[in-house]
């Protein structure tokens, strides 16, 4: 009985995967086809500089899921919160009977332990649904319509960027290698330019006449 449900079940989640996600994975992974790559092989666009679009166009989605999980408020009121039970911890001390105070300080150190852990999980799982997971899709879509194969027949080689090396010999970086190094270039100068703005806008808010000030002094 047990061994006839499991094969029901094994059945029907082979249906689901087999009829349904492989079949929605591939509808969508061809329509991002359609959409990207094939307009800009259309143009004439050297491979190594459609793949570097697309590392910035993933760059540019990791910043958009980065602000819709509000990463940066999360980590400013994990900070407020934990320093003001580190705080509150230290008051601690003041207790004049002995074994109320270590009672009461290890209570409020495991409670600080559970919250830490709570909040690496949940940074853990903020950090790999930013950069990770959609590396990893963008990746693997790109190495369906750009495998090696592929590139072989179309530019005799599945190098990308082609790089002479001292033996003679012609090497180079692949897909992989190519989106994960514009993909970083991306983010740094995303960030770069997100602490520019911010920099800008907190100049913005200061009156001239304490930037006077804070200058001539």
């Amino acid at each position: 009985m047990t061994d006839t449900i499991m094969d029901m079940l094994n059945n029907f989640l082979d249906w689901i995967f087999y009829s349904v996600i492989e079949p929605l994975f591939s509808l969508i992974a061809q329509l991002f086809y359609l959409a990207l790559l094939k307009p800009m092989a259309m143009l004439g666009l050297p491979v190594s500089l459609q793949v570097f679009l697309v590392a910035a166009l993933t760059a540019s989605l990791s910043f958009a899921i980065r602000c819709w999980l509000k990463v940066d408020t999360q980590e400013k009121e994990f900070t407020k919160e934990f320093s003001s039970k580190k705080k509150q911890q230290e008051n601690v001390k003041f207790i004049s009977d002995w074994k109320s105070r270590e009672a009461m300080y290890r209570t409020m150190d495991n409670n600080l332990d559970e919250d830490f852990n709570t909040y690496l999980a949940h940074r853990f799982f903020r950090y790999v649904t930013t950069y990770m997971l959609p590396i990893f899709l963008v990746l693997a879509w790109l190495n369906s319509f750009l495998s090696e194969e592929i590139l072989r027949a179309s530019m005799g080689t599945h190098y990308i960027v082609p790089l002479p090396m001292a033996n003679g010999e012609i090497e180079g970086m692949n897909v992989t290698m190519v989106f994960l190094c514009a993909y970083i270039v991306c983010l740094v100068a995303g960030f770069q330019i997100k602490k520019y703005l911010h920099r800008k806008k907190a100049a913005d808010k200061t009156p001239k006449g304490s930037v006077n000030f804070l200058a001539n002094s």
